[in-house]
């Protein structure tokens, strides 16, 4: 917890590490939350179990790998079933750019040698083996141009976020819902 600079007592230590059970990434998801949001002031047990909602967690990772396969039912869905808070904007957009760059770097290396397996085989870092299918789906979904065209409507929308924040989750999914939709690529 000291190297990302959160003040946390050790029995919310203790409350955050049971919450994420054994999962590694779920705790690292949440240390990334409560670093954004804590503004390096100590934090207490109701302001910590407001900050960890750990089926959110999971739904952020799978609402930005629906966007990135154009899947807009799941999208909605998604949307439709979870309540996203105004102050978790940010972090879907994080998600959302970092795995975008991503797509970018395996858009690129699959333009010069025009083989998709071998493209996400030799992905470095290594794309887990759970994740091949989607990764190359979002490959087939969307052209090398796409991507790159999103990352700057991304940037955008990161900054129009920043400056309604109040209505920034209501922001988020019309953008992804709308470019979900669209049929160019």
């Amino acid at each position: 917890m000291s190297k990302k600079k959160i003040s946390l007592s050790q029995s919310n230590i203790n409350f955050l590490i049971s919450k994420c059970g054994s999962d590694r990434k779920n705790l690292l998801n949440e240390l990334e939350k409560i670093e954004l949001f804590s503004n390096k002031k100590p934090i207490n047990t109701t302001y910590l179990s407001k900050l960890i909602y750990l089926s959110e967690n999971f739904s952020i990772s799978e609402l930005v790998d629906s966007f990135l396969d154009k899947n807009s039912k799941k999208i909605m869905n998604i949307f439709n079933e979870n309540n996203f808070y105004n102050e978790e904007s940010l972090i879907i957009i994080k998600n959302l750019q970092k795995k975008t760059k991503r797509l970018l770097d395996l858009s690129k290396e699959l333009k010069k040698n025009k083989n998709i397996e071998l493209t996400v085989a030799n992905a470095k870092p290594p794309i887990f083996w759970k994740d091949k299918n989607l990764i190359k789906q979002q490959l087939n979904k969307r052209s090398y141009k796409n991507i790159s065209q999103l990352l700057f409507s991304l940037n955008d929308l990161e900054k129009i976020v920043k400056k309604n924040i109040n209505m920034s989750i209501n922001i988020i999914s019309n953008f992804m819902i709308h470019e979900s939709i669209s049929k160019n690529q």
